[in-house]
């Protein structure tokens, strides 16, 4: 009888908890999320609102941006629950602040890190690493009307 009721009571622990993941703040982000152009806010926990960074994926399987002064470009794969960034690169322009340039490095090498995203309640999408760190907060951005 007490296997009976300590089963019956971790199912309930584990619906309960798969219950809070789908009606809690985060869910987890698709490729169709992710299309489109957003601006970089955060990285690696440094506010980046008032930098000139950017993520955009218009083409399946395909990521651009800004990096600040550069443009970047890779390839991004959603495989189950999990994404995967590779194959980052970018073009080689000189920029004038070497604060901006340290600054593209560091988004260089943290996007292949990202293997999943969050959908926030706030409209956010958090990239975080297999750690389930935050690396990159994404705000989609909306069109300007003319």
């Amino acid at each position: 009888m007490n296997k009976y009721v300590v089963f019956i009571a971790l199912m309930i622990t584990i619906i309960s908890c798969d219950a809070t993941k789908s009606n809690g703040k985060a869910t987890k982000v698709n490729m169709k999320e992710l299309t489109g152009n957003f601006k970089i806010t955060s990285l690696n926990g440094t506010d980046t609102s008032k930098d000139k960074l950017t993520f955009e994926m218009m083409t399946p399987g395909a990521i651009s941006g800004s990096a600040g002064c550069n443009g970047y470009f890779g390839n991004i794969s959603f495989e189950g629950e999990g994404m995967s960034i590779s194959k980052v690169g970018s073009t080689k322009k000189l920029c004038p602040d070497s604060s901006v340039m340290k600054r593209e490095k560091e988004l260089l090498n943290t996007l292949p890190l990202a293997v999943k995203g969050e959908m926030q309640s706030s409209g956010e999408v958090h990239l975080k690493d297999s750690e389930n760190n935050t690396l990159i907060v994404l705000q989609k951005e909306t069109e300007k009307s003319i």
